[in-house]
């Protein structure tokens, strides 16, 4: 049909169409990574308020309660190794070695060296308590395996400041060298991008965001909001508002991969946005942070110059603290200095993100049929499905009954009274976002192991909180519709009464 000099022009064109859309600044890329270390120093202090309830065996979640609901992370969290080499304060060691290391990655001090043992700790963390986690975990660790496979510390780093620069980069810092292109920058945009291009299609399958009362669904939930949250449910002008730009923004995702400049730009710096509304108004732990920083690299050139213009005081200050360099040479592109053989695996690995990413998603959406492997992974139980298709719409909250010998009833968090009445915000009944999840997670699980294990908890703590001796803990589970008003009728399910005594 073509001959072979147009096959050849037709191949450079479509080549350069997929060069210049995976194409990524380089000060993005250190964005991201001073990104990322900042978010897990956040993600440990929020979880070190709670680091022997939720992570030790003193805790919510024995190593064997651990073993019956997930055998196969039992044995791969170094935090759970830690704990039984040294106690609660071999888990608490890791924490601070962890959020070492995360500065490391911020400052990029042997940047891909950090973005790895970062990646491992992460995953460490996750799986010692699985029953915590998010849609905003899943993205964190897969965001510190794409550090490790991109020059995330070739700019804005230590590493640029002591390390040789690229040829040429120094006398032409405005030169292409300033972007990078690969197939691991395509795989994480693609990624990145099928966040919202997946979630988007869950939210056109359902009827409430199409109609325009998805967001007034999600803010009635009195267990997510916070800070101006209330404020936000109770303006349904806005709701409506935010409810269709949300929408329209997840729409038009697709175009954070098929078009770039301004365009791309807009889109990008549009979802950030709403996830610093987020920020503002629902308790759902360090998710709209994680998705802020994975859309980092579709930000344009421009928005770095200006940012780069706005800090060159204060880099030029830390150049000279790092390597006595005034001059603020020292800050362009360095040379990753990647051997052949490594920069082969690197390929591979993402060649194999790319194509797993979209399987993956593709199977989650319900497009390929892949079943369930043989740790019992299903990706359509793992799609982004954020308030999606439709929000629930439903309050879900706890009453821990502890009863002490004296007959005296506790509640067994120390949050308040023993009562079966609807709370007045159901957000105060929990000590964090995370314990939230870990009460909401193993209801659904039902595994008794783990409830008797919570149970046990219990009577330990309001001992100790009480001074007393606890005969039994009760947890029961409640919830209600609380759109478009709060239901009369409320539903309990009893998770577990554990005798304290035995």
């Amino acid at each position: 049909m073509f001959d072979r000099p147009s096959r050849r022009r037709i191949a450079n064109a479509v080549g350069r169409f997929v060069r210049a859309r995976a194409a990524v600044d380089r000060r993005a890329l250190a964005a991201v990574r001073i990104g990322l270390g900042l978010v897990i120093l956040i993600d440990l202090l929020l979880r070190s308020r709670h680091l022997r309830a939720l992570y030790t065996d003193s805790g919510v979640l024995t190593t064997d309660a651990l073993a019956s609901a997930y055998p196969s992370l039992a044995g791969v969290s170094m935090h759970a190794v830690a704990e039984s080499v040294a106690g609660p304060a071999g888990v608490a060691a890791l924490f601070v070695i962890a959020g070492i290391v995360a500065v490391a990655l911020a400052v990029g001090y042997h940047s891909r060296i950090a973005a790895a043992v970062s990646l491992a700790f992460v995953l460490s963390l996750q799986a010692r308590n699985p029953f915590v986690l998010n849609s905003g975990d899943l993205l964190l660790w897969q965001l510190c395996l794409f550090a490790t496979l991109l020059p995330v510390g070739s700019r804005w780093s230590i590493d640029a400041v002591r390390g040789p620069p690229v040829s040429g980069d120094r006398a032409h810092p405005g030169r292409a060298d300033v972007q990078v292109a690969s197939v691991a920058t395509a795989a994480l945009l693609v990624h990145v991008a099928l966040v919202y291009v997946t979630n988007a299609v869950f939210k056109l399958r359902g009827d409430r965001w199409i109609a325009g009362d998805g967001a007034a669904i999600a803010f009635s939930m009195d267990q997510f909001t916070v800070l101006l949250g209330p404020w936000v449910a109770g303006s349904p002008t806005l709701l409506w508002i935010l409810n269709y730009a949300w929408l329209g923004l997840l729409v038009a995702s697709p175009l954070l991969v098929v078009a770039r400049g301004r365009i791309r730009t807009a889109i990008a710096a549009g979802i950030a946005g709403g996830h610093a509304g987020m920020v503002l108004t629902m308790a759902i732990s360090v998710f709209p942070l994680v998705s802020i920083v994975s859309l980092l690299p579709f930000l344009g050139s421009g928005v770095w110059d200006r940012i780069e213009a706005a800090t060159a005081g204060i880099r030029y200050r830390l150049i000279a603290v790092v390597d006595g360099d005034s001059n603020g040479d020292s800050m362009a592109t360095v040379d990753p200095g990647i051997g052949p053989w490594l920069h082969a695996a690197v390929r591979t690995i993402a060649v194999a993100l790319l194509v797993g990413t979209l399987v993956w998603n593709a199977a989650a959406l319900g497009y390929v049929e892949v079943g369930a492997d043989d740790a019992g992974i299903d990706p359509t139980e793992y799609g982004w499905e954020m308030f999606a298709p439709d929000p629930s719409g439903t309050d879900h909250w706890f009453v821990i009954n502890a009863e002490l010998a004296s007959g005296e009833h506790v509640d067994g968090l120390g949050r308040g009274s023993v009562t079966s009445e609807p709370p007045p915000d159901v957000d105060a009944t929990y000590p964090s976002a995370r314990w939230r999840k870990y009460l909401i997670s193993i209801t659904v699980a039902d595994d008794p192991t783990v409830s008797r294990s919570t149970a046990a908890y219990v009577c330990r703590t309001v001992a100790d909180r009480t001074g007393e001796s606890v005969e039994s803990v009760e947890i029961t589970y409640y919830q209600r519709m609380a759109w478009p008003e709060p239901s009369e009728e409320v539903g309990t399910n009893r998770l577990v009464t554990h005798d304290c005594r035995a």
